[in-house]
């Protein structure tokens, strides 16, 4: 990851026409159904994406503070689209999709969750939020350790809420 700086480029969101864009939704959007905005690729996913999935957990651990800067600048852009699309589009709802764990367990230990996720996750739900929208994550796997995380983050709904959860107790 080291040297990230040089060699991942954000896209230019100011580069986009987002009025004309928008009017040409206009026809699409049903008053009798939420328009649901999904935004893929959360910050562990692009993290691994980039790095393979081997590489990006021992970066986890090993340049925990690197990962959370790469963490923050990706988080900056993601708000700035939220606040886009919400600023020029109908939105009701933004599912964020950021897989988070296996089978098992989480992938992300959980010290490093509350250091480097939380605060970026936060950042992304207030802008939902900020956009009068509600807040999906969309984030597959045993996720259950993270539970009190999400809901202290104030995030509405999670999905899909897989059977390898204590559903439960996640319920209770």
């Amino acid at each position: 990851l080291e040297g990230w700086q040089d060699n991942v480029t954000f896209p230019d969101l100011d580069a986009i026409d987002w009025t004309e864009s928008a009017q040409g939704m206009e026809k699409y959007y049903d008053s009798n159904r939420m328009s649901d905005w999904w935004i893929s690729i959360g910050p562990f996913e692009r993290l691994h994406s980039l790095l393979g999935m081997e590489n990006a957990l021992v970066a986890l651990i090993e340049d925990t503070d690197l990962v959370g800067e790469f963490f923050e600048a990706f988080t900056d852009y993601k708000v700035k689209l939220i606040k886009k699309l919400t600023t020029h589009y109908r939105v009701d709802m933004v599912c964020f999709h950021d897989d988070w764990g296996c089978n098992q367990n989480g992938f992300i230990p959980p010290a490093v969750f509350k250091k480097i996720f939380v605060p970026n996750m936060k950042k992304v739900v207030d802008a939902v939020h900020d956009g009068g929208a509600y807040f999906n994550l969309h984030s597959d796997g045993n996720i259950e350790q993270y539970i009190p995380d999400i809901v202290a983050l104030g995030i509405d709904m999670w999905n899909p809420a897989q059977v390898v959860n204590d559903l439960a107790w996640i319920k209770r």
